[in-house]
């Protein structure tokens, strides 16, 4: 099994920042050293990231991007097991969709752990498309 997790938090910089570029840099190899893989969206000063791996090191890392200042307002919308990964080729996959209208940029700013299961499993299933996207592009 692999745990999943799904938060979404405010950037304390702005978009298209040199900030997000330090983010994957460290993230990306801590992310293979611990069989993470997931996913990050920027939409304005909005984040809504995707985790992947076993549960002590999802843990561990939701530990410290709670306390990462170069964000705030950590809120998790959604932590469960799986037995797939979505997105095993990303140790940290990134897209800014700042200034875009997809359904992603629209639904985030309402996204809470409150949200129905239907949206969850919608946003799960954009963050992946939109992740294959950006892959057949690269």
């Amino acid at each position: 099994m692999v745990t999943r997790l799904l938060y979404k938090s405010k950037a304390a910089f702005p978009p298209y920042s040199v900030v997000d570029v330090d983010i994957l840099r460290q993230a990306a190899p801590q992310n293979s050293e611990n069989s993470i893989s997931g996913f990050l969206v920027r939409s304005g000063w909005d984040y809504l990231q995707i985790l992947e791996g076993p549960e002590p090191h999802i843990r561990s890392l939701a530990a410290r991007i709670r306390e990462d200042k170069r964000h705030f307002g950590f809120h998790e919308i959604l932590q469960d097991e799986t037995t797939e990964r979505s997105f095993v080729d990303w140790s940290m996959g990134y897209l800014d969709l700042s200034g875009g209208k997809s359904w992603l940029t629209k639904t985030l700013p309402d996204l809470t752990c409150d949200s129905s299961d239907d949206i969850k499993q919608t946003t799960l299933i954009e963050l992946k498309r939109t992740a294959l996207e950006q892959e057949r592009r690269l």
